[in-house]
């Protein structure tokens, strides 16, 4: 079982459960009667989401209702200016984010 991480991907659940990341995505979005998921394994994913810790992401959510979202993003690949003190405070915020949401 995982560890709570929340880095934990639909990759690595279907690796852990020895199942396709299709449907472990079918038991996440509720679509188990349309992929035709045993209630069995549909019970053995859910525990697995709980004692995981696994937690939808909210813009994930918001992308695929089509909705506006309140999240911002930055992205930049190593001196991609000739302003080092920018790139340095890019790294820094990149890790602090890391830090606290355990992902950037």
């Amino acid at each position: 079982m995982a560890t709570g991480s929340p880095a934990l991907t639909m990759k690595q659940m279907a690796a852990e459960l020895r199942l396709s990341r299709r449907v472990i995505s079918a038991v996440i979005n509720g679509s188990c009667d349309k992929v035709r998921i045993s209630s069995a394994t549909e019970r053995r994913v859910r525990d697995y989401l709980a004692a995981s810790g696994y937690v939808r992401s909210k813009s994930a959510l918001q992308l695929k209702r089509g909705g506006a979202s309140d999240q911002i993003g930055i992205f930049y690949c190593g001196k991609f200016v000739a302003l080092e003190y920018l790139t340095d405070a890019l790294a820094i915020l990149t890790a602090e984010i890391r830090n606290r949401c355990g992902f950037f």
